[in-house]
């Protein structure tokens, strides 16, 4: 089963703050979650997957994907490798959730 052609980044944000003291670890993966969704023309019921870095809050991905709103996820990981941890992603196959009803086509 290949996703080629049926998998994308579509949108990327670069948080404006360096240092964001009255700003938890949830708001601003939310803040950059929500900005990579405007730089693509996306809005939260377009997304299927999520995946960050490993200090995301709670359940890394789980809890980000509640705090978010996001419903609809059928593929989401999470990993901890210091600052490229979303170089590694980028070679992260995405697999349906073993909760979730995903058809592969």
């Amino acid at each position: 089963m290949s996703i080629r052609g049926k998998a994308c980044i579509v949108g990327a944000y670069e948080h404006p703050t360096r240092k964001a003291e009255d700003k938890s670890v949830a708001q601003l993966h939310a803040e950059v979650a929500l900005g990579a969704l405007r730089d693509a023309g996306l809005t939260r019921a377009d997304v299927d997957g999520y995946f960050c870095a490993g200090d995301a809050p709670g359940m890394g991905p789980l809890s980000m994907a509640d705090y978010l709103g996001l419903n609809r996820l059928t593929h989401y990981d999470s990993t901890d490798v210091g600052g490229c941890s979303y170089r590694c992603m980028w070679r992260t196959r995405p697999r349906p959730s073993p909760w979730a009803s995903a058809r592969w086509h």
